[in-house]
């Protein structure tokens, strides 16, 4: 199998993979390199894909729960899926959804992602109340976006085979 680079928390790591059918199938991580044993490519593209959406996931969750707290939000439904076009949204039902990729970019960007879309749940649109609500807690979300709009496209598609 092919080994790669992915990003990982905005870092780019070394993916691994090692066929091998004798071994159980695992994915495993020092910190600085994925490692993933597979049966063949499809074993492996899958292992990686459930490990990272796993790790991505927990970030999200724990981002949403912290600054939920710390904006005094905590009524609404939180889902988290694979979406194709967007990092996040809010629905009028307080319904706010993420892409688990956002929880592969660094921490500050997922976060401003995050906090995007707890404070839709106080203005439904980005008018100027929105924006100063934004600019009041994360004076960097311009660089944020930019740094989503000239990298985002490599947690979109984080593995090529």
């Amino acid at each position: 199998m092919k080994s790669q680079r992915l990003l990982l928390y905005g870092r780019p790591v070394q993916v691994e993979f090692t066929k091998h059918k004798e071994k159980r199938a695992s994915v495993s991580f020092d910190g600085y390199k994925i490692t993933v044993i597979a049966r063949d490519e499809a074993e492996g593209k899958k292992l990686i894909y459930l490990w990272l959406k796993r790790r991505a996931s927990l970030a999200i969750r724990q981002s949403v729960w912290r600054q939920g707290k710390m904006l005094g939000i905590d009524s609404f439904r939180l889902i988290i899926r694979d979406q194709k076009t967007r990092w996040g949204s809010c629905s009028s039902r307080r319904n706010i959804s993420f892409n688990f990729r956002i929880g592969l970019a660094p921490k500050e960007v997922m976060d401003y992602v995050v906090l995007h879309e707890l404070i839709h749940l106080r203005v439904m649109n980005h008018s100027r109340s929105f924006w100063e609500l934004i600019a009041r807690h994360c004076p960097e979300h311009k660089e944020y976006e930019k740094w989503l709009k000239n990298n985002g496209h490599s947690l979109m598609n984080p593995l090529r085979f």
